[in-house]
């Protein structure tokens, strides 16, 4: 039988997975509207341009010869192929201005309604005990100890799963994550004092090292006031949610100068940040300074999980 302290810790372990149920529902319900938004709206225009297009053909159109049987053969096969035609175009366009921004629009509207629910239980999706989170590992301890098993405490169950899963399988799984995440985001928030150490935090974009996930680039124009606290060398980071709430956080990191211009990196910006080389003189490009960011541990978190990264 579990010990009374377990079972206290089996109680809130019960309680923190009905939080994350609670959590995974309203993603799920989040990404379920945020799809049906974008179906809906891809109709939307698809009849309005379709039917602009028939009418607009329609004034070219010479039926004289034919019987009305024809016409119409015909007409709905023009109506089918504007339709088909309009939906795949306007598929397109939702990665574009402006039905980008009208999504983007949406997404946030979604996160403000929901808010509420997924502030109060995120307190829950990390879960200490003896010093370490153990939040992957409670469904499998509440399956172990709520049913007959040869494992009695909390303990045992940790040292069981960790017998079985060996570190090695662990970190490359969290390392997958990681590479997933990056490449969902090009903006983070970076946070520096000042060397009296008054704090600031400015959204920023970025890029990341094809050979190294975790070492990331941007760049600032050097007669900004954030130069004189980038090479302080203290910084923290946290990426922009994504739709599913994917958010990478750091504060242990190294952040410095690179040898790199923004001319060295521009094909990586160039397929990294789409847009971002377009609106920069030759003049901005050669004193653009840009700095490392080499990240040395980071927390991953989502709606519904939280995971921790080592490099």
């Amino acid at each position: 039988m579990p010990s009374k302290e377990d079972k206290v810790l089996l109680e809130e372990m019960v309680i923190r997975e009905r939080n994350m149920k609670r959590r995974r529902d309203i993603s799920g319900l989040m990404l379920h509207k945020l799809r049906l938004f974008k179906r809906r709206l891809v109709a939307f225009l698809t009849v309005i341009s379709s039917g602009l297009l028939l009418g607009f053909y329609s004034t070219f159109e010479q039926f004289k010869s034919m019987s009305i049987v024809s016409v119409i053969e015909v007409n709905v096969l023009v109506a089918a192929i504007l339709v088909l035609f309009t939906s795949y175009f306007w598929q397109l366009m939702l990665k574009y201005w402006p039905l980008k921004n009208l999504i983007s629009w949406y997404k946030t509207r979604l996160r403000t309604m929901y808010a509420g629910p997924l502030l109060a239980s995120k307190r829950w999706l990390q879960f200490y005990y003896k010093g370490r989170d153990i939040s992957p590992y409670i469904p499998q301890i509440l399956y172990y100890l709520q049913n007959e098993s040869a494992l009695k405490t909390v303990d045992e169950v940790l040292a069981f799963i960790d017998g079985e899963t060996p570190s090695e399988v662990k970190e490359h799984n969290v390392l997958d994550k990681f590479r997933r995440f990056i490449g969902e985001t090009n903006q983070m928030v970076l946070s520096t004092a000042t060397a009296d150490g008054i704090p600031s935090s400015r959204q920023m974009r970025f890029i990341v090292s094809p050979e190294k996930s975790n070492v990331w680039y941007f760049g600032s124009a050097p007669e900004t006031p954030k130069i004189a606290e980038l090479d302080l060398g203290k910084a923290a980071i946290n990426t922009i949610p994504t739709s599913t709430g994917m958010t990478i956080a750091s504060n242990k990191l190294s952040i410095k100068r690179s040898k790199y211009k923004l001319s060295d990196l521009a094909d990586l910006y160039r397929i990294q940040v789409p847009g971002f080389m377009d609106g920069l003189l030759e003049a901005d490009i050669d004193n653009e300074i840009i700095y490392e960011i080499v990240i040395e541990s980071a927390r991953l978190d989502t709606w519904t999980q939280h995971d921790q990264v080592k490099f």
